[in-house]
């Protein structure tokens, strides 16, 4: 069966969902921002501030395979930073998702849990609400690994993550029939794609928002670009 992937330098399509990748190198898994649209086919997230790394909880990680999605350099759009690996060109990261050197893994917390951590800390509270109806949580996004890493990091069925804002890590544990762990340091430019979460108030005038309330899913569209 064929995958439902397509991958562009503005977003990805991955089973019916289109995640961002515009400004994707300065966007990382727990970051809180505003969405901007920059032009008539890029809208992103402005990073304001991040959920503490060790509040946030990695429900799953998934290996993605697209080696058999037509993709090139101009589709991957820029260099991209492999944990463990460096920074690679554009052409290079093309050809090594392809012939599965490399493997997309998706990390995704739950709405409520990082809603909770925000909910938490009034600094991210502040930058939500100052951002009005623009401001966006990151609770999904995809990462490149070594195709190794992505399956020993995917296995696992516990997860633990700390470090600091711009340098954290996942360590993966308890994969079946093993007590190795998988450590994958997250920094700069390590993302690929990621979705946003639209919070909803506890109050209708945002000057009066102390809480997170609800959330909905905001994927890419071209429909919010100016």
């Amino acid at each position: 069966m064929a995958v439902d992937a397509r991958v562009r330098d503005n977003h990805f399509h991955f089973n019916g969902v289109n995640y961002f990748r515009s400004h994707a190198e300065a966007v990382q898994f727990g970051d809180v921002g505003e969405k901007k649209a920059a032009s008539a086919r890029e809208n992103y997230l402005a990073v304001l501030e991040s959920v503490p790394r060790n509040r946030l909880k990695i429900e799953r990680a998934t290996q993605v395979d697209i080696h058999s999605v037509a993709l090139d350099a101009s589709d991957i759009g820029a260099s991209i930073t492999i944990p463990g690996v460096g920074s690679l060109g554009a052409a290079t990261v093309a050809r090594q998702l392809e012939d599965q050197t490399l493997s997309l893994v998706k990390l995704e917390t739950l709405p409520k849990d990082i809603v909770a951590a925000a909910n938490d800390s009034p600094t991210l509270i502040a930058e939500l609400v100052r951002a009005g109806d623009a401001g966006r949580l990151v609770h999904q996004a995809f990462v490149i690994l070594e195709m190794k890493t992505a399956l020993n990091l995917t296995r696992s069925t516990r997860f633990e993550v700390g470090g600091t804002t711009r340098s954290w890590a996942i360590t993966g544990s308890g994969s079946s029939g093993s007590n190795s762990r998988t450590v994958v340091t997250i920094t700069p430019a390590t993302t690929f794609a990621y979705l946003l979460l639209k919070p909803t108030w506890d109050a209708s005038l945002l000057q009066n928002c102390k809480r997170i309330a609800g959330w909905e899913n905001d994927p890419w569209s071209r429909k919010d670009a100016v």
